[in-house]
C-alpha cells in the first residue's frame, strides 16, 4: 500500500491534491515545546552532568523533528482519505490539524523527553 509523495519547497504533492506545509506546521513550535520541557525537567529534578545534559539538549530537537514529521505525514494521509467510511471521525483532517488529535503529538513529545531524561538520570554503575 501507500502512495507517492513529491516534495516541492513547502508543498507536498499528493496523488489527488497538493498540501502546503505552512510555517506553523514546521517543527519550530515543537522544538520550542521540547526546549521548554527540558528546562522544566531540569528545574524540577535538578542538574545533570554536562555530558548527559548535552545528550538531553540534543535529543530534544531531534525528537521534536520526528514527532512533527509524523504529524505532517499523518495529515497528508488523512487529507487523501477524506470521506472514507473507515473510522470517519479519525479521518477528519481538522481533528488532527487543529483539534484534539493535534495535542496528542505535543503529549507524545513531552512524554518522550520525560523518558529520555529519566534514562539519563540512571547512574552508569547501577547494573541496568
Amino acid at each position: 500500500g501507500g502512495f507517492n509523495v513529491v516534495v516541492q519547497g513547502n508543498q507536498l504533492v499528493l496523488p489527488h491534491r497538493v498540501a502546503e506545509v505552512a510555517a506553523g506546521c514546521t517543527s519550530l513550535n515543537a522544538q520550542s515545546l521540547g526546549l521548554a520541557t527540558v528546562i522544566a525537567l531540569l528545574a524540577l529534578n535538578g542538574p545533570l552532568p554536562w555530558e548527559r545534559l548535552l545528550l538531553l539538549l540534543l535529543s530534544s530537537p531531534l525528537l521534536a523533528f520526528f514527532v512533527n514529521a509524523s504529524r505532517v505525514a499523518l495529515l497528508a494521509l488523512v487529507s487523501t482519505a477524506q470521506g472514507s467510511r473507515v473510522a470517519p471521525d479519525l479521518m477528519r483532517y481538522d481533528y488532527w490539524h487543529t483539534g484534539t488529535g493535534s495535542s496528542l503529538f505535543s503529549f507524545a513529545l513531552v512524554t518522550l523527553l520525560f523518558g529520555v531524561e529519566h534514562l539519563l538520570r540512571i547512574p552508569p554503575d547501577s547494573g541496568r
